[in-house]
């Protein structure tokens, strides 16, 4: 709603806090979503001050005629269950105000509530039914400005409208408009499109104005139809300043920047906007509890998404373990981070091979051409492939042969030849890397089972400072990411989880320092993967085995070989570098993102 209110709303210092009001009986449901806080606008009188401020604006706004009364029934009133704004005649001198003390004359009076300082709204859907005034000159709206934002005044803050409406051109007159404002469209002038919403009985009958707020997306709906969305293109303030608590406005403007573009017509007053309910939905949360992993012992997890549905494919620490004597693969699945599902045992390469003898460590799946290509160490040597037609398997190994070993040539395995894992670029072509101090990056062939020519090797000196064991590669925003344990190669610290960045599969990679600090296991192994538009890193510990073994226990000497996995959300900085994570026990989630 262009400048509007800016000066008064961005310097709203106070804060605030969720408060949940009394749910209404009958809202709409929609799935995903719970009904956190509902205004009805019940009883008589002025609306409820828990919630809302009246007619406080304090001056003269975007020229506009009204001056927004404060506490008066005549502008702002309940009754009959619903909230009455009025815009009316009513000449009187009054000041300019924001610091001014010069007299001013105003033409009317005008009804606004809004609930800076007293609830706040950061993601979610909003609805408020409302019945609007139309006409030339008179400027309704319902819209949403930051309650204490970090970003600085206007436009920095951002402004999300849902529903403005001015007189129009032509057959303009049954419009509204919907938008928002950052700092990149009104500073930079990169202006940002409106969505329109068209009814001939926008003053005459009740419509639903929707707000649906989540972390990279708006949408703005009339009707429960979508009529504008603005997605998130950076990590700046500058173009996505919705990351922040927000609150409420709805008023009734007269003329002004943009009411007036048309004249007023007096003659039309008094205007009354009609709010029978203001609705705030949040989605569904669930508390993510660590290890995800407890029906058995498991390490090393990759973790890839397929047809929305995320897998985990770890190593398997046999419950009495006293080494790291692992002999086959299970498989664990979730849809919404908080509920995992024991696919059961997919594959046994001690058993389903005519060659591996002993070590079924780390492992990764990828999908390629609607095939499911199972990778997998064994003996310290080899690096086989099995392949299913789902991600549960069954797998098969097609090849009867291992596909690369520490003999093969251009390999260079300084010490133990493992930890497969496999990277497919957007241009569709997959590379393996594995290696134990020393990275070896191989680029496949199409098929997936094969590969020509030597491989790249990065050493852990200058290449890939501290690498260790335990690679994996993820792409964020053109940049590739190699994470891995840096094992006992720093001085003085045991495995951390160090990641370095590159412009190139093959390099050079700037490292970038630790994501991870040590963990109880006193070894790491670690996946970054992208679900439902959140980032997370996948490690295991052994606090599940300590848990379980009792102090004093001489079972403890052996925890680092009972591991389980777990997971935390990972966060970029604007400039692409990685956060450091804590390896929390518990933290809670949006279910289904």
């Amino acid at each position: 709603m262009n400048i509007k209110l800016k000066t008064l709303i961005m310097g709203c210092l106070v804060a605030s806090s969720l408060q949940v009001g009394a749910f209404a009986q009958e809202a709409v449901s929609y799935p995903g979503y719970r009904l956190a806080w509902a205004e009805e606008f019940e009883g008589a009188g002025l609306p409820d001050s828990n919630y809302w401020n009246t007619g406080d604006t304090g001056g003269v706004i975007n020229n506009e005629w009204q001056d927004y009364r404060k506490e008066n029934l005549n502008c702002t009133r309940l009754e009959d269950g619903k909230l009455i704004l009025t815009a009316y005649k009513d000449p009187h001198k009054g000041v300019r105000g924001w610091g001014s003390k010069e007299d001013y004359h105003f033409k009317f009076s005008s009804g606004e509530v809004h609930s800076c300082g007293k609830k706040t709204f950061k993601y979610g859907r909003i609805d408020v039914s409302a019945k609007i005034p139309t006409g030339r000159g008179v400027w309704p709206a319902i819209w949403l400005l930051p309650d204490k934002s970090p970003y600085g005044g206007w436009p920095n803050g951002g402004e999300i409208d849902i529903m403005e409406y001015v007189w129009g051109d032509d057959e303009k007159h049954s419009t509204t408009y919907s938008t928002v404002h950052t700092f990149d469209s009104d500073r930079n002038g990169n202006r940002i499109g409106s969505g329109y919403g068209h009814s001939s009985t926008l003053d005459t009958d009740f419509h639903l104005y929707s707000l649906v707020w989540e972390e990279e997306r708006l949408d703005i709906l009339f009707d429960d139809q979508v009529i504008f969305s603005y997605h998130k293109k950076e990590d700046s303030y500058k173009t996505w300043p919705f990351d922040q608590p927000f609150y409420l406005i709805m008023n009734i403007a007269v003329g002004g920047t943009w009411g007036d573009d048309w004249g007023v017509d007096e003659s039309i007053f008094p205007k009354t906007m009609e709010i029978d309910y203001v609705r705030y939905y949040e989605k569904e949360s669930c508390e993510v509890i660590n290890p995800v992993i407890d029906i058995r012992y498991s390490a090393d997890p990759s973790a890839r998404v397929f047809n929305d549905t995320l897998y985990i494919y770890p190593s398997h620490d046999r419950d009495e373990a006293r080494w790291w004597d692992m002999e086959d693969y299970y498989v664990y699945s979730t849809t919404d981070m908080c509920h995992y599902k024991d696919e059961g045992l997919v594959f046994e390469p001690l058993k389903q091979t005519s060659w591996a003898k002993k070590y079924a460590w780390a492992p990764d799946c990828v999908e390629k051409n609607g095939k499911y290509y199972f990778y997998f160490p064994t003996d310290q040597d080899y690096i086989g492939v099995a392949v299913g037609d789902s991600p549960v398997g069954p797998f098969k190994d097609v090849i009867g042969k291992p596909l690369v070993t520490r003999h093969s040539p251009g390999i260079k395995a300084p010490r133990d030849f493992i930890d497969p894992a496999v990277f497919i670029d957007d241009d569709g072509t997959a590379y393996l890397l594995v290696g134990q101090n020393a990275l070896n990056i191989i680029r496949l062939n199409e098929d997936m089972m094969s590969y020509e020519g030597k491989p790249v090797v990065l050493d852990n000196v200058n290449q890939l400072p501290y690498f260790f064991e335990g690679i994996w590669m993820h792409k964020y925003k053109g940049k590739y990411y190699l994470s891995y344990s840096t094992g006992p190669n720093i001085p003085g610290r045991g495995p951390q989880i160090a990641y370095a960045v590159a412009d190139s599969v093959y390099g050079p990679y700037q490292y970038k320092g630790v994501i991870l600090e040590e963990v109880s296991s006193g070894t790491n192994h670690s996946s970054i993967v992208e679900y439902k538009g959140q980032w997370y890193l996948f490690y295991h510990t052994s606090e599940r085995a300590l848990s379980l073994i009792p102090e004093g226990s001489p079972e403890r000497d052996f925890i680092q070989w009972r591991r389980s996995v777990c997971v935390a959300p990972l966060y970029y900085n604007e400039d692409g570098t990685i956060r450091p994570v804590d390896a929390e026990k518990s933290f809670k989630i949006v279910c289904g993102k």
